[in-house]
This record gives C-alpha cells, sequence and structure tokens, in this order.
C-alpha cells in the first residue's frame, strides 16, 4: 500500500512540473529516488523480523511436540513395565507395594496414560523442573529395579531347564539302573530271609535235642535258655544272645590261659631252677674277609647268648624255647633270613648243592619238633611290659614256632598288637621272651653275608647252629650235669667200701653191713640224679599238655 501511495504522489507530482526548470527536476528526481531507497529499506527490515517470529514459533511448537512425544514415550513404558510386573509379581511379592507406590506417584503427577494430544499441550506448562527430575529419578529406579527381576528371572528359568534336564536323563538311565538294584536287593533279602528262618528253626531244633552240648547247668538251665531261644524273634535277640556266650567263654578261656601260665611258670623252675635263665646257641658261619670271594671265607663258630624273659611276664615262650634248647631241638637248623629289621632261623637246611637255596621245613627237623610236642605256642603270649625292642627274641607265625628271630631293630609297633595285619586276628602280637645279650659282634657278622633281596633277604650262604645249651646258675647244664654224675660215683665208690662192725675191726663176712650200705648208697644215688633226671625225662612243656 505504501508504494501505492508513492506511486500516485509521484503521478501528481509529474503532472505539476510541466513548467519547471531542469535542474529542479534533477533535483526533485533526486528526492523521490532518496525517498524510494528509504521506503525500500524499510519493508527490509520487516520481512526479516516477520522470518525471525516464524521460525522461534516453529521451534516453540517443535519443542513441545517433543515434551509431548516423550511423555508418550514415557506413559507406553510405564504401561509396559506394568505388564512386566504382573508378570514377575510372584518373585516380586516383597517390593510390590514399593512399585505401585513409585507408579501412582507417577500417574499422579503425569495424569492417565492414553491422553490427546491437546490435553498434553495444555498441561505441557504445567509440569514444573522438580517434577521432571523426580519422573526421571523414578523412571531410572523402575529401570534398575526391571533389570534386576529380569536377571533373576532369566538365571530361574535356567535353573528351572537344567533341573528339567537331569530330571529327564534320571528317568530315561539311572532310575531303571536303580529298579534294577533295588529288584536284585530284594532277592537277595527274601534269599536272606529263607537261609535266616532255616537257621534259626536248626538253631531251635539242635538246642531242644541237647545236641550241642553247650546248655550247662542241667535240665532245669536247658529249659529256660530254649524258651529264651524260641522267643527270640528279632537279629538283635540272637546277637545279644551269641554276645553273652562269647563273653561266658571269654571268661573261661582266661581261666584257662592264667592256669597255664602258672603251670609253666612251675615246669620251668622245677626243670632249670629259680632265678634268671639263658640259652647259648653255637653257631657256624662264613667270615668276611676282603681279599676272597664269599664263597671262599673261612667258616668260623661264635655263640649267641640270650637272656629270658621275666617268667611272671612270659611263662610259657620262656619255658617252650628253654625246653627246645635244652632237648637240642636247634641243633642242625639254619638261620636263613637276614632282613634289615630280624635275623631268623628255623628248621631248615642249607641246599650245598645249589648256592643260595633252602630246603624249607626239613622233615627230619622238624619231626624232633613235633614229636616232642614243642613245636607250636598254644597261643599268642605277649605282655605289654615286655614289647620287641632292639635285640630282643620273638616267635615267627600264627600260633608262634618253631621258627624264632632276633630283632634287629625296635619293631614294637611292627611286631607288637595290630602290627601283623596279614593273619587273621590282627590285633594279636608276636611273643617276645628273650633278648640277646651275646655275641653282638657276630651279628654285625652275619650282616655282611649277601643276600637275595629279591627272595626275602635269605642269606646266600649257610648258617647253621651247631649246639644249643640251657645256663643254670651262670654255668652250661653240662658241666652242672657231670659234676651230678661224678657225686654219684663217688657215692657208689663209698658204698663199696668194706664196713667195719661198730668196734674199729673190718668184718671180713662180705655181708656185714650190707644193708646200711645198700642205703647209703641209694640215697647218694638219689642225691646225685635228682638234679639231672629231667635229662631223661619225657617232654611235658607247652603245646604238650
Amino acid at each position: 500500500m505504501m508504494k501505492r501511495g508513492s506511486n500516485g504522489s509521484n503521478r501528481n507530482n509529474n503532472n505539476g512540473w510541466g513548467g519547471s526548470s531542469t535542474s529542479d527536476k534533477r533535483h526533485s528526481i533526486g528526492s523521490i529516488n532518496k525517498g524510494y531507497s528509504a521506503k525500500q529499506n524499510s519493508g527490509s527490515v520487516g520481512s526479516a523480523a516477520s522470518i525471525l517470529f516464524a521460525f522461534s514459533f516453529i521451534v516453540i511448537v517443535a519443542m513441545g511436540g517433543a515434551t509431548i512425544h516423550y511423555r508418550k514415550m514415557t506413559d507406553r513404558f510405564e504401561h509396559e513395565l506394568a505388564i512386566m510386573r504382573g508378570r514377575t509379581k510372584s518373585m516380586a511379592r516383597g517390593h510390590q507395594s514399593g512399585h505401585q507406590s513409585d507408579l501412582n506417584l507417577f500417574h499422579e503427577m503425569k495424569g492417565p496414560a492414553g491422553d490427546n494430544d491437546a490435553d498434553d499441550a495444555n498441561n505441557n506448562n504445567s509440569i514444573t523442573s522438580q517434577q521432571m527430575a523426580q519422573i526421571r529419578a523414578t523412571k531410572s529406579k523402575l529401570q534398575g529395579q526391571s533389570s534386576k527381576w529380569s536377571t533373576k528371572a532369566t538365571s530361574a528359568d535356567n535353573s528351572i531347564l537344567a533341573l528339567t534336564t537331569q530330571i529327564e536323563h534320571l528317568k530315561t538311565h539311572e532310575l531303571n539302573a536303580y529298579r534294577t538294584k533295588m529288584t536284585a536287593l530284594t532277592d537277595h533279602l527274601s534269599q536272606e530271609k529263607i537261609v535266616t528262618q532255616k537257621f534259626r528253626e536248626e538253631f531251635i531244633s539242635t538246642h531242644k535235642k541237647g545236641e550241642s552240648g553247650i546248655v550247662p547247668g542241667g535240665p532245669g538251665h536247658a529249659l529256660v535258655q530254649r524258651r529264651e531261644i524260641e522267643r527270640m524273634e528279632s537279629l538283635d535277640d540272637y546277637e545279644d544272645y551269641v554276645q553273652r556266650r562269647e563273653d561266658a567263654l571269654w571268661i573261661k578261656i582266661d581261666v584257662l590261659v592264667a592256669k597255664f601260665g602258672k603251670s609253666s611258670q612251675r615246669e620251668t623252675e622245677e626243670w632249670f631252677g629259680n632265678g634268671i635263665h639263658k640259652a647259648e646257641l653255637d653257631i657256624e658261619y662264613p667270615q668276611y674277609t676282603v681279599d676272597l670271594p664269599p664263597s671262599s671265607w673261612p667258616r668260623i663258630r661264635g655263640t649267641f647268648t640270650f637272656e629270658m624273659a621275666p617268667l611272671d611276664l612270659m611263662p610259657i615262650a620262656v619255658n617252650l624255647f628253654l625246653q627246645q634248647v635244652h632237648h637240642k631241638l636247634w641243633n642242625g637248623c639254619s638261620f636263613v633270613i637276614n632282613a634289615m629289621h630280624i635275623l631268623q632261623a628255623g628248621p631248615h637246611r642249607y641246599d650245598e648243592s645249589q648256592s643260595g637255596k633252602y630246603d624249607a621245613n626239613v622233615a627230619a627237623l622238624v619231626q624232633g619238633f613235633q614229636s616232642a610236642k614243642l613245636d607250636k605256642m598254644p597261643f599268642q603270649e605277649y605282655n605289654e611290659k615286655y614289647p620287641h625292642d632292639t635285640h630282643t627274641v620273638g616267635f615267627a607265625g600264627r600260633p608262634g614256632g618253631p621258627d624264632f628271630y632276633i630283632n634287629k631293630i625296635d619293631n614294637s609297633e611292627n611286631h607288637g598288637p595290630g602290627g601283623q595285619s596279614h593273619h587273621d586276628l590282627h590285633e594279636e602280637a608276636d611273643p617276645c621272651f628273650g633278648r640277646l645279650v651275646g655275641g653282638m659282634e657276630i651279628l654285625e657278622e652275619l650282616n655282611k653275608i649277601p643276600v637275595d633281596d629279591k627272595r626275602g633277604s635269605l642269606l646266600l650262604h649257610s648258617v647253621v647252629i651247631m649246639d644249643s645249651r640251657v645256663v643254670i646258675g651262670g654255668r652250661p647244664e653240662e658241666k652242672e650235669r657231670q659234676e651230678g654224675n661224678a657225686g654219684n660215683e663217688n657215692g657208689n665208690q663209698q658204698s663199696q667200701q668194706p664196713q667195719g662192725n661198730g668196734d674199729g675191726n673190718n668184718n671180713d663176712n662180705p655181708n656185714a653191713g650190707g644193708e646200711s650200705a645198700r642205703i647209703e648208697n641209694e640215697q647218694n644215688n638219689d642225691q646225685g640224679s635228682n638234679r639231672f633226671e629231667a635229662n631223661r625225662m619225657p617232654a611235658m612243656g607247652p603245646g604238650r599238655i
């Protein structure tokens, strides 16, 4: 409109310029041009302002639309979160009230989900920055809790899957195997019940007939026990009955052991006297020589001296060994094993035709022990006060004997109670009955003789027991016997001398004083022979009663 007004004025002015000069016209035209330029610049400024205003309006509208879109996205997220919480409600019962209060607070601040754009635009101005911060904090909290429970739900699903797989495996594989085992055990149990019933009937029948001979006390006692047996119903009843009988038998065994020990002690004292008892074994062995091979070593003799254990500790084993020595049963036997811990001897003989070979349990040697009934211990006698220390002597085997060994080291655990686990009664121990007190240097010499480690440390050269004897009162038994025999001869000579008639004259009558001489001679013979009558007595030691 401004342009139109300007153009009209120009036209009117042009109509009035007809009589004006040329300079005036030029001045007027210059003025018109300047005015037109000013008007033109004013129009350009107005257009820029309009554009700026339009741009600002667009920006404001866009921000409002972004806010509305953000609120819609938040509402949609809260809606999906509510659905997820419903699914995980069973795992989040403890946290449901907190979630619900947060959601209610959120809805109170933002209004119900699903409002139209116009309402969002109207309420947009009512949301303050503090409320927006609270919304964001609530959203972050809900996202964290949702992630946490989602992780737990995933873990629970994995556990369920693993358990399901394991259950299926048990059903298809192990369950059938368990059923088979259960069937086999059931059948075995049925068979055991049948066998148990047969044993029970046989047990009752035997006791009723009195065939077992183990029910003492006469008919009255037997009747009481039969009734007790017939009332037995469970295995515990039978075990209690057997245990009581076993206890009674052990009491009798203890009485017999004590009785046997006293008898052996008395027999040892009667045969070999009181005090300390010793035995000597003369052995022949190859002496180690540096410049010669073992087969050319000179053979020499030496003596092992053994001191017996106190009779009140080991009466049976001591008596057995002394009787074996007294009856020369060890003569001709050999030491065959020289291991790190023991040196063992027995009725064995080195085979000269084969180096390192032995004839074990030679019949002639074993028969000597057996015929004298001196081959075995009646039971495994042991006393904890006399353990298998270094250089002690013990019987080998179960029952012990006749082999014996010298402990080269402390074998208190190996040969004591429980040390011989390969035997049936592993709690038993080897009898320890003496100690090596003489011949230590011989033991060192024997350690130089080669052994066969592959065959139980057998000596590769013979070590033979040449002679054996019991030492009485510090003197060998043979010397004591010789002196006793000399006393007998003196008594006989005195009895053969002429006897006087009491008046100092000799009586030429051979019958004079004959009766008194005969009586004196018999008394001397008895005094000289009683101490060693045992040399001609049959063996009566342990293991023979």
